[in-house]
């Protein structure tokens, strides 16, 4: 029997009692993984985490669904086995049960449906449900692909397809030749920032698009390397990479660009019958009936017709302005290129199919000045990474797509989960 974090070794207790249930599942299925779930922190934290901030619940209910699901992966990757939650309150196991539903979609094949991969079943007394996994042929089960997707509304998540595709097809696609017409297209990632004679704080000509984005970056002044740490760490220009890396025309990331959003009003009527609405009443009597009093998000106070209700107003979004980053002057620069450069080879991994070298290279870096209302010697500028088309896939951990699976199973069923080599998932999949 494998155990997961928090469960016990022996079967779990109820009511001071070694569980029949749990005991009579772990005699009858003798091969393969077994997880037994007991009473135990991964359970409940995977649901709703006890004591500490909001901040520090949520890392402990990402780490538990992490945990779980882990092993359901590498039960995928085994090929057979059961995991049996058992709990001293059984209205918790519906929530738990849509706690890891989706994550567990995501885990097997487009074409295939959850009661293909999976047999759920609750037990009659109501404290024990019963994932078995269904014995059958299928790709690698991947945890997280660790690559993106580009798209019109953002970066996605691939599909197991979309996978397939990228790793059979369209690394080896050549781009279509030049239409011949009339008209002259801008190129996306020839799209540049009007910052250079512009300053600080005003309004820019730019535009987002599914190959064009802007991040906002600190103010305060950093060194080159830990400017590029915040990159990485903060702004997670990776997933950027990896999704730009995959469109025909490549893509640019432009860094020191912040988009201004107006705030929405909200309108509250204020209740008639309050000592606000008749001091104001009062005050209106002269202008007559038919007013009303409202409040809006900024707890400002507005007097309207009857027809003339207000009605909220939503956010605006797309106007740009320049921001600028404290990057330096030529030497700073030159070594935020550098590290830039550097931890894009050593954070990313890129596979293609091609003899293709210094992949993260071919990443460019430039920096456009702006300009300030002092003579200060700020050297702000607008950094731009343009990631170039890549036929290949560039994923987001060095160790490529994350896959589990059992290492030195013995004959009843334990095991260690290890992570697939990046190479075997490459060669099951393509």
């Amino acid at each position: 029997m494998a155990t997961a974090a928090g469960s016990s070794t022996s079967s779990p207790t109820y009511g001071g009692q070694q569980c029949k249930i749990c005991k009579e599942i772990e005699k009858e299925h003798l091969h393969g993984q077994t997880i037994m779930l007991g009473q135990s922190d991964l359970f409940k934290d995977v649901i709703d985490p006890d004591g500490g901030n909001k901040t520090k619940r949520k890392e402990q209910k990402k780490t538990a669904l992490h945990t779980f699901l882990k092993h359901i992966n590498a039960l995928l990757n085994d090929g057979y086995g059961l995991v049996c939650i058992h709990t001293a309150e059984p209205n918790l196991l519906g929530l738990f049960d849509q706690a890891v539903n989706k994550r567990m979609l995501d885990m097997i094949p487009d074409d295939t449906f959850f009661d293909d991969n999976f047999e759920r079943n609750y037990c009659k007394d109501k404290h024990h449900i019963v994932f078995r996994i269904i014995q059958r042929e299928r790709p690698i089960s991947t945890f997280s692909f660790n690559t993106k997707a580009s798209t019109d509304t953002g970066l996605v998540n691939p599909s197991h397809g979309q996978m397939r595709y990228f790793l059979k097809h369209k690394m080896n696609v050549q781009p279509d030749p030049a239409p011949n017409v009339k008209y002259t297209f801008v190129k996306d990632q020839e799209v540049k920032v009007t910052v250079v004679g512009s300053k600080k704080g005003l309004d820019i000509d730019f535009q987002e698009s599914m190959s064009v984005q802007a991040k906002q970056m600190p103010e305060t002044s950093v060194g080159p390397k830990d400017l590029v740490d915040h990159c990485f760490e903060k702004l997670f220009v990776q997933n950027y990479i990896s999704a730009f890396a995959k469109l025909q025309k490549g893509g640019s990331l432009f860094l020191g660009v912040r988009e201004h959003k107006n705030e929405t009003k909200r309108w509250t009527e204020v209740d008639t019958n309050s000592e606000l609405h008749k001091h104001i009443s009062a005050q209106l009597s002269e202008h007559g009936g038919g007013l009303k009093l409202y409040k809006d998000n900024n707890d400002l106070l507005h007097v309207c017709l009857e027809d003339q209700v207000p009605t909220d107003t939503n956010t605006q979004t797309g106007q740009f302005k320049c921001q600028g980053v404290k990057a330096g002057d030529e030497t700073a620069q030159s070594a935020f290129k550098t590290e830039f450069l550097e931890q894009a080879k050593r954070r990313l991994f890129w596979h293609s199919s091609q003899a293709v070298s210094g992949s993260a290279q071919k990443v460019q870096v430039d920096f456009c000045a702006v300009e300030t209302d002092t003579l200060s010697s700020e050297h702000l500028a607008v950094i731009k990474i343009y990631i170039p088309k890549f036929r290949g896939v560039c994923f987001t951990d060095e160790s490529g797509p994350e896959a589990y699976q059992y290492q030195n199973q013995t004959q009843n069923g334990s095991g260690k989960i290890v992570r697939v080599e990046k190479n075997l998932w490459i060669s099951k999949n393509s």
